[in-house]
């Protein structure tokens, strides 16, 4: 009872909401970022897709794959997880096959460190820059970015699945089994 009624508070809270950023839209502009963020996100929560398993992604790897009608690159940098679409801004390259590379600074003349190493996606076709963790473009930070999706890494349980077997009157013994697998989901 106690979450039929929770259920129904979200509902309306939601129905508010929807009525609210449709008929007054600017009153979103006034209120603080976070804020806004979270109502848009109660407005059109995401879908979480399963993209790969861990082991499909070895650190400083990616997989280029099709999720939701949009074609994204999902990338390991040293253990934790990053998505993009596979497009670039620019022109509309394949970004996600681009090269990896680092960040190069110099304190002085000839005293160099490379830095951040394959977090930097390079475009193939005329080698802009972006961050992989969030998208950010190096050539034009304030203006231009790719889209990054949210990632998580899950367990999620085994599936049984129901065959429409009827049951027979002998039974063998049987022992449990589960599969235990961490997964990379990708929220679009």
């Amino acid at each position: 009872m106690l979450d039929a009624k929770l259920a129904r508070k979200e509902k309306l809270i939601f129905v508010a909401l929807h009525e609210l950023f449709f008929a007054f839209p600017c009153a979103l502009a006034s209120l603080p970022l976070g804020v806004t963020q979270l109502i848009l996100k109660l407005l059109n929560p995401m879908t979480k897709y399963i993209v790969a398993t861990v082991d499909e992604i070895p650190p400083g790897e990616r997989k280029v794959l099709e999720v939701a009608g949009r074609t994204i690159g999902v990338f390991n940098i040293q253990g934790e997880f990053f998505a993009l679409r596979n497009q670039c801004p620019h022109q509309g390259g394949p970004l996600c096959s681009g090269r990896l590379t680092g960040f190069l600074t110099a304190t002085k003349p000839g005293d160099y460190t490379y830095t951040r190493r394959g977090e930097m996606l390079r475009c193939p076709w005329h080698g802009w820059e972006f961050d992989v963790k969030t998208g950010q473009s190096w050539f034009d930070p304030a203006h231009m970015r790719v889209r990054a999706y949210q990632v998580s890494v899950e367990t999620v349980a085994p599936v049984e699945e129901e065959v429409g077997l009827e049951k027979g009157p002998y039974m063998a013994e049987s022992y449990p089994v589960t599969v235990e697998q961490s997964y990379v989901l990708v929220e679009i």
